[in-house]
């Protein structure tokens, strides 16, 4: 097979996957080493496909499924509430981009579907913070739910928890 051949093949595996893909599972599949995979992933997403690398592996932002991008403002001890009042409701945090007061906007991937996955982040990062331990952080995360309707849900418990940062 050549490259644009298992460039497709790849999408194909990101877009049917319900988790991360690591690279060392795709280069199996594809029968390539795994630099092969790591230049892939980097054709394709120069090509416009929103591939995303989490700790797990990769995955595609834009998979089957609706997206919204929400502002929440919460404090470092309250992350883990609001990770999982999001998947408590059935969504998917797919990315986190911080605003932070001093550095600026800071992203990355993530996988957090499950209370599970909350519990592995927060052990992750058992102990960091980003310097600021009030509410003065923005957060800007990518959700994925199966419907529109399901997105609705997770914004409304995050407003009615405080956590959501409405208006410009």
């Amino acid at each position: 097979m050549n490259g644009e051949e298992r460039r497709e093949k790849i999408v194909h595996i990101f877009s049917t996957a319900k988790e991360p893909i690591s690279g060392s599972t795709l280069a199996r599949l594809c029968q390539v080493s795994r630099q092969v995979i790591v230049q892939d992933i980097a054709l394709l997403r120069a090509n416009g496909y929103g591939v995303v690398p989490t700790p797990r592996g990769y995955l595609l932002e834009n998979r089957p499924g609706v997206s919204r991008k929400l502002r929440l403002r919460h404090s470092h001890g309250e992350i883990e509430d609001a990770l999982n009042t999001i998947v408590d409701v059935g969504g998917r945090v797919v990315n986190v981009a911080v605003i932070h007061p001093v550095f600026g906007p800071m992203s990355r991937g993530l996988d957090i579907h499950s209370r599970r996955s909350v519990q592995a982040l927060m052990a992750e990062a058992a102990g960091r913070t980003l310097g600021s331990e009030g509410r003065s952080v923005t957060y800007v995360y990518t959700i994925e739910a199966d419907s529109e309707a399901l997105l609705s849900v997770v914004e409304k418990e995050l407003n009615r928890k405080w956590y959501l940062v409405t208006g410009g």
